[in-house]
């Protein structure tokens, strides 16, 4: 089984790849079966064995994340693997119990009365769809939960960054059984071979074109199918606010992996008593992190450069539209295309029809909105329609919760520094469920007669025959 169960790189061909896919998914929902009725044991035994996997990797997927994207191995440490590892904790602990068969609480003065349970099942075989940001947390963090949750997985990690798909393919084929976790790698013809397959579930993230592709061309349950598109992120900093520490934590959340991650606001609604003084310590913050002068900033180790050409390019389109909108860059503002290199940049006096506004990733770009009342706010607020996520950064907070309302998804009020403002992972506990089905479990008293040895029933239906034998002599 393991030469059938290979890994199919890239340079397969897709008619080959789907024949591999096919036995693959088979496998895995043979696997699948087995794993209904094992044990709670069996199931922390895979995280357990996952877990040791992703340690024995660390330091080759490091550098891989390395290879990709050019970041400081200090700052993949905080980005990737520390969420990693939390996640690795909370699954252990919230799944503990998950597996095990519904019980009554017995005491000894009191009947047992029927109670009512919700007992987690696995889906059964998933395909996770990642995107690249960031390039291993977004994948390690999705199947720790649907391991967590008892299912089989097959990865399909982005192709935009190869060295950090190469890396967890290695881990999975060399570390883990791929009855249980396998990883194909490939560019969108891949990822369409495999979406043709029967999976119990599949869990896709990425920007909204991708999605609607995906969705368009889903022919299956639409049950079993989840997506995540990418939002914008916003920041509110309130007249209240402490300017410096607002904007250490904006500086360190925003211009981190070169803006290539979602976390930090994408765009910042920045109230005009606190304006030129905010941007002056973002200003500060921005050189105490990277460096004062560009030279230092382009040749500082611990600043990340773009992945790709690709990607430049459409970051360096952003900025120039927003140029042709009105926008002053007032911090940054340089490009080499030699070493994808766009230093931390902040733009102001942005028109509400700029390209920047509406783009979730952007890159080192952060827009500053003003606004001067409650009014304004709330308009510019219903322009984004929806956010991901927010950040609040105010000694009072509880007015503009009130005025935010409903237009988030979550809400982070004075983070700290070691906070990320939101990203598109969510946390554990959410994760966990949506890789799991809840059904509600019914338990009822046990009588006496039903805990006989045989069973009262059979022992009933054995007269019952014998009675009918005598009749028809």
């Amino acid at each position: 089984m393991g030469k059938v169960l290979k890994i199919v790189g890239n340079d397969t061909p897709p008619a080959v790849s789907l024949q591999v896919m096919q036995q693959v998914l088979h496998a895995q929902k043979v696997r699948c079966q087995k794993l209904q009725n094992a044990s709670s044991r069996v199931h922390q035994r895979r995280i357990k064995q996952l877990q040791r996997a992703i340690k024995k990797h660390q330091a080759a997927l490091t550098q891989a994340v390395q290879a990709d994207i050019k970041a400081h191995a200090a700052e993949i440490a905080v980005v990737e693997w520390a969420p990693i590892f939390t996640a690795l904790k909370q699954a252990q602990q919230q799944t503990r119990g998950w597996h095990r068969a519904p019980h009554i609480t017995r005491k000894f003065w009191l009947n047992p009365a029927p109670t009512a349970e919700v007992r987690h099942l696995a889906r059964g075989s998933c395909l996770l769809l990642c995107s690249w940001q960031p390039p291993l947390a977004q994948a390690l963090i999705h199947l720790i939960a649907a391991v967590a949750a008892g299912n089989s997985v097959v990865l399909k990690p982005s192709s935009k960054t190869p060295h950090t798909a190469n890396a967890l393919a290695d881990m999975v084929e060399h570390e883990l059984d791929p009855a249980d976790v396998s990883v194909f790698r490939g560019n969108a013809h891949a990822g369409q071979a495999l979406l043709s397959l029967p999976f119990d579930f599949v869990y896709a993230c990425g920007n909204d074109n991708t999605l609607r592709y995906i969705q368009s061309g889903w022919r299956h349950d639409p049950n079993d199918l989840h997506l995540q598109s990418q939002r914008i992120v916003a920041g509110i900093v309130d007249s209240s606010a402490d300017p410096e520490r607002a904007a250490k934590h904006i500086a360190w959340s925003r211009f981190r992996y070169a803006g290539q991650t979602d976390s930090g606001p994408h765009v910042l609604l920045v109230h005009e008593g606190i304006r030129h003084r905010f941007i002056k310590e973002l200003k500060r913050s921005a050189e105490n992190l990277y460096g004062e002068t560009l030279g230092k900033q382009r040749y500082n180790k611990a600043y990340a450069r773009i992945r790709d050409n690709e990607q430049f390019e459409h970051i360096r389109q952003l900025f120039i539209d927003a140029r042709d909108h009105g926008a002053k860059d007032v911090i940054g503002g340089h490009f080499f295309q030699r070493d994808f290199f766009i230093g931390p940049t902040v733009l102001v006096d942005l028109l509400p029809n700029a390209k920047l506004l509406r783009t979730p990733l952007a890159g080192p770009l952060l827009p500053v909105l003003v606004y001067s009342n409650e009014q304004e706010l709330q308009q510019q607020l219903d322009g984004f329609k929806h956010h991901h996520g927010m950040a609040i950064y105010s000694r009072a907070p509880e007015h503009l919760v009130s005025v935010i309302g409903n237009r988030s998804d979550s809400l982070l009020i004075n983070p700290a520094l070691s906070q990320a403002s939101t990203n598109l992972i969510a946390n554990m506990a959410t994760l966990i469920e949506r890789f799991s089905l809840q059904q509600p479990v019914v338990i009822r008293k046990t009588q006496w007669f039903e805990r006989l040895r045989p069973p009262w029933q059979e022992k009933k239906l054995q007269w019952l025959q014998r009675w009918l034998t005598r009749l028809k002599r």
